[in-house]
């Protein structure tokens, strides 16, 4: 099955209260809409255009989640 890829812009950063190195990124896509996803980018701002892609081995049924493609 192909992965999905899509190109987004980063709304809203959260840092994680529980562990400090993982931020909750909050990006807007053309299609998607708004997708959530957690990182642990420091260097990730607000404006910042990433492409994101869905996680292997998840069945449609789990839903998307979504991470940071690999350049």
């Amino acid at each position: 099955m192909e992965r999905l890829k899509v190109e987004a812009v980063v709304t809203a950063i959260k840092k994680s209260a529980v562990r400090p190195d993982v931020s909750y990124v909050t990006a807007q896509t053309e299609g998607w809409g708004e997708v959530k996803y957690a990182t642990t980018r420091k260097t990730l701002k607000v404006g910042d255009k990433v492409i994101l892609t869905d996680q292997k081995y998840r069945t449609q049924a789990e839903g998307i989640r979504w991470e940071e493609a690999k350049k």
